[in-house]
């Protein structure tokens, strides 16, 4: 498989959630001509991705904030409220 095409495929991984390995190939050399309109849109996909999860992680991180939040459980049975849209 070629690089470009290993690249495709960690995206597709990437967007599925799951985290690829992924090694730069060893002496590639120059990228060809006809190549280099498939590369850029790559480019583009995988910038979009980062910012689709760096956004995924800050809202992970305030959920896990507002989780932490809640007191912990009662000794006593009584129910207890959270207001989720305050």
């Amino acid at each position: 498989m070629g690089a470009l095409e290993d690249l495709e495929e960690n995206l597709v991984e990437g967007e599925a959630g799951r985290v690829p390995g992924w090694q730069p190939p060893a002496h590639l050399g120059p990228l060809p001509v006809e190549l280099e309109s498939r590369a850029r849109r790559l480019l583009a996909n995988q910038q979009e991705l980062i910012v689709a999860l760096e956004q995924t992680r800050r809202d992970t991180a305030r959920h896990l904030l507002a989780v932490r939040s809640v007191p912990a459980s009662r000794s006593d049975s009584s129910s207890i409220y959270l207001d989720v849209s305050g």
